[in-house]
């Protein structure tokens, strides 16, 4: 995800190597979900989200992708 640090939108940038569910949530540190970004099947190959972060309070959330393969977390920063 980048810019991270941000005060308007994120952008999830990501490949898939072949085809499958995908889960790209966002948590607040306390582990409740404060948001899904996109929940669905996707085609394999390169894809990119843009999450609009800018309803959100400033602080530090975790960006959690989940597929069939595994899941990826990073870290993201909300600025005012």
């Amino acid at each position: 995800m980048y810019p991270s640090p941000s005060s308007g939108s994120f952008t999830v940038d990501y490949t898939l190597p072949e085809n499958g569910r995908i889960n790209i949530s966002l948590y607040d540190l306390s582990g409740r979900r404060i948001a899904t970004v996109f929940e669905g099947e996707m085609a394999a190959g390169r894809h990119e989200f843009s999450f609009d972060a800018s309803t959100l309070p400033p602080g530090v959330y975790l960006a959690r992708m989940a597929t069939d393969s595994g899941t990826l977390t990073r870290r993201v920063v909300v600025t005012r």
